[in-house]
């Protein structure tokens, strides 16, 4: 029996932030870590810088998705060594979820 996946689009994934990619004027995002928002470019994926305004999600396969983040709070998470190479990773302007080891391959050097 093939192992849970995380949802796959966004219309399959189950969640009370299905608009994570539509903020009102005046809304923000409440980050939960204490990392600075002006991180030094150089140590900060491409991938993040492409879209600051995307959300992104994290989950464990099998598990259950994380709350939705900014980019610097997943940067936050990757450089703590608190996400498993197999875990997923999605970001609100994706159709699918993609292991999080290549997307973000340079977290993953012994993988």
């Amino acid at each position: 029996m093939p192992a849970f996946m995380p949802a796959t689009q966004q219309a399959d994934f189950d969640s009370p932030f299905n608009d994570d990619h539509v903020l009102l004027k005046d809304e923000r995002v409440i980050t939960r870590s204490n990392t600075p928002t002006n991180l030094h470019a150089a140590k900060t994926p491409s991938i993040l810088k492409e879209d600051t305004s995307q959300l992104w999600r994290i989950a464990p396969p099998g598990g259950e998705p994380s709350h939705a983040m900014v980019g610097t709070d997943l940067l936050a998470l990757l450089s703590s060594s608190e996400i498993s190479p197999k875990d997923y990773v999605w970001r609100t302007d994706w159709a699918e979820w993609k292991p999080v080891i290549t997307v973000f391959p340079e977290f993953f050097p012994n993988s």
